[in-house]
């Protein structure tokens, strides 16, 4: 019998250095093949203070590296290192950094589901290759139901954690004010 091996990973689904990661990690595993490994993906958001409707791509990209050189100059170091690890980022499809939040929440609703990965895999490919908004329900559930992990409760699941996190946003707001 193989021994079982949980490893809590903590990611962002808008992180290409994460993608990366995932990748080498996937391939570290294949070598033990003695083992059984549970991942489990945590959430970590690069932006928490991300509006929730997400921010233009380039506006986003020059006021984290401060002008658009750098941020190529970067990019293109993350380009050659997804390369020798069979991801090819399509930066230039992206128009808009999300905020991660609810694709977060998909993933851990996924966990329930025992098709966290899967989940996970369909995020990254969908920002970093596709450009879709993950920020957006609408792209959320449309991969859950690409997964097959859509049900009826998902929607009303996400809906009301979006309008839980905007009262929470409010709040703060007001109490920061005060």
């Amino acid at each position: 019998m193989k021994k079982q091996i949980s490893i809590d990973v903590f990611s962002d689904t808008i992180c290409p250095w994460c993608y990366i990661g995932y990748t080498k990690l996937n391939e570290s595993l294949i070598h033990l093949k003695n083992l059984n490994f549970d991942i489990i993906w945590r959430p970590f958001q690069l932006n928490p203070y991300m509006p929730l409707e997400g921010i233009d791509r380039e506006l986003y990209l020059t006021s984290k590296f401060g002008n658009k050189e750098n941020a190529d100059l970067i990019y293109k170091r993350i380009e050659d290192e997804g390369k020798l690890n069979n991801i090819f980022f399509q930066f230039s499809n992206i128009k808009k950094t999300p905020n991660s939040f609810f694709s977060h929440k998909l993933l851990a609703y996924a966990h329930r589901k025992r098709k966290q990965t899967q989940v996970l895999e369909s995020l990254f490919y969908q920002y970093f290759i596709e450009g879709s908004d993950i920020g957006d329900l609408q792209t959320l559930i449309q991969i859950a139901k690409d997964t097959k992990i859509y049900d009826k409760n998902i929607k009303n699941l996400l809906f009301l954690i979006r309008i839980m996190k905007i009262y929470l946003m409010k709040k703060n707001k007001l109490e920061k004010s005060v």
